[in-house]
């Protein structure tokens, strides 16, 4: 009985030792096989980065030196003329001139019917509504003369369909004045392009805004500055006030 389980443990030991020795096996194996993969994927690399260096290599062989190290000739580049050296020396965009005390003059002498009001609506006798006013109406009689509120070149004539007969005068630093209303007739020297001075006579009173046409006759004027419409009405006033 002894001898046999000596034997049994014996027989037992060597299973062991024979299941030890089969992992060791497969588990270098696995070794082997996960380092051929390493050193193949090494390989393909270092030839990918061959063959790309080879081939850019082979591209700038067959450049020649002007096409590498080719620089545009600036020298034969047109230059844009500069518009503004066709204005007189010391003059705005206007043409005004820079350093010149601007004047100003009351374009129409005459009661002010309705003013400036932007922020509060006023009645529209014409068309019956509550609106804003951008301008100030001053009565006078149709035919009376408008003049020139400042010097100043002529930059627009028009037939508005609402406002009527229109003259726009644009003064140098930013000031725009527009005189709507007019009769339909303007002087002779009255044309777009035209320089006019303070006080020049540019128009005449009428009667052709039809939205306004329930009101007495009258000048209708704005004042903008750098394109947006200002309180002429406060202008005027001030104006007045200045020459009291």
């Amino acid at each position: 009985m002894e001898e046999n389980k000596n034997e049994n443990k014996n027989e037992g030991k060597n299973e062991n030792k024979k299941e030890i020795k089969k992992r060791r096996l497969v588990k270098n194996k696995k070794t082997r096989i996960a380092g051929g993969v390493y050193i193949a994927l090494a390989i393909c690399v270092v030839t990918v980065m061959v063959l790309s260096i080879y081939s850019i290599n082979t591209d700038f062989g067959e450049l020649s030196d002007n096409d590498i190290f080719s620089i545009p000739d600036i020298s034969e580049t047109e230059s844009t003329p500069d518009d503004s050296s066709d204005l007189p020396a010391g003059t705005d965009e206007s043409g005004i001139p820079a350093n010149t005390e601007p004047s100003y003059v009351l374009p129409f002498e005459g009661d002010i019917i309705k003013g400036y009001s932007v922020d509060a609506l006023v009645y529209s006798l014409t068309m019956k509504d509550y609106r804003t006013h951008e301008g100030v109406d001053i009565a006078g009689e149709v035919g009376d003369p408008v003049k020139c509120y400042s010097d100043g070149y002529v930059t627009a004539i028009t037939e508005d369909p609402f406002m009527g007969k229109t003259v726009e005068i644009t003064h140098g630093y930013g000031l725009k004045s527009v005189y709507q209303n007019l009769a339909a007739e303007l002087p002779q020297k009255v044309f777009v392009g035209a320089e006019v001075k303070a006080g020049d006579i540019i128009g005449a009173i009428g009667e052709t805004a039809i939205i306004e046409g329930a009101d007495e006759p009258h000048l209708h004027f704005e004042l903008l500055l750098d394109g947006e419409r200002i309180n002429s009405e406060r202008e005027l006033k001030t104006l007045i006030e200045t020459d009291n």
